[in-house]
């Protein structure tokens, strides 16, 4: 569907009929404006189309999204790290939050954990 046709033909039209009203031509006048009407109806029903097909799109896309985001399991909080069902080992809250990067992070003392890359020291 081209809704740039019926544009450029309109114009073209108002070129024709701006020409025929300088000449004072009624009946080119008046067919000319029959058809303009003609090509803004089609510009008209090509837009509500394109429209309903742009809505339909958008409702999908949100449909789309919202089953995503239900798949992808949320990250349990313990220790001060994140725990992901599936996988073993605690994560770096703040590496996951900022970048989306799941780092593991290594004990350093029976209380403390710290991630290898920020250097977050996690309790």
């Amino acid at each position: 569907m081209d809704i740039f046709e019926p544009i450029n033909d309109s114009q073209a039209l108002l070129i024709i009929l701006a020409d025929a009203i300088s000449r004072n031509n009624e009946l080119e006048i008046t067919a000319n404006i029959h058809a303009l009407g003609l090509h803004l109806e089609q510009i008209k029903t090509n837009t509500s189309f394109l429209q309903q097909q742009l809505t339909q799109l958008s409702k999908n896309q949100n449909g789309a999204l919202k089953q995503t985001s239900s798949i992808i399991a949320k990250p349990e909080l313990k220790s001060g790290c994140y725990i992901f069902s599936g996988e073993k080992g605690f994560f770096c809250p703040r590496c996951y939050d900022n970048h989306g990067n799941k780092v593991a992070t290594t004990r350093l003392n029976s209380k403390q954990r710290i991630c290898p890359v920020c250097r977050t020291s996690l309790k």
